[in-house]
């Protein structure tokens, strides 16, 4: 029979001696299950969009803060609230990156729209102006 206790370091399996079982010591067994891996933090991430987006605030903090809480509870050792944090912190940073990336190419856009449309103004201005100052007709000739 196997009795199991949760730890915040992870869940102790006992197994007891059966009868007439004798070991070296005759201390019963105990198996420690722990999770050797700490969650990732994303600081570095958090950090970057927090500077480089001001777009996304809303995003960037949030997951500076769970970027925090992930280092504080990976030091402490709670394995479950540190992935819940990470988790957030993963996921503040993915939103605030596609946010970023939309308005990236929706001001592209605009830019080369804009572009575009000054050339057509200016291009319509000075179309049929040779250096000289007369005008030539579409067809090529003088008018």
């Amino acid at each position: 029979m196997q009795t199991a206790s949760k730890t915040p370091y992870g869940s102790i399996q006992m197994e007891p001696l059966m009868a007439g079982e004798k070991t070296p010591t005759s201390v019963p067994h105990y198996q420690l299950d722990v999770e050797h891996r700490p969650a990732k933090d994303f600081m570095v991430w958090s950090w970057l969009n927090f500077l480089f987006n001001p777009c996304s605030l809303f995003c960037s903090i949030p997951a500076l803060i769970a970027s925090y809480l992930t280092e504080v509870y990976n030091k402490h050792r709670y394995p479950d609230d540190a992935r819940k944090k990470s988790n957030l912190a993963l996921w503040c940073n993915i939103i605030a990156l596609i946010w970023f990336l939309l308005i990236l190419i929706v001001a592209i856009v605009v830019g080369i729209k804009f572009a575009i449309a000054i050339r057509a103004i200016f291009g319509a201005m000075y179309a049929y102006r040779d250096f000289e100052g007369s005008t030539t007709s579409a067809a090529g000739g003088k008018g």
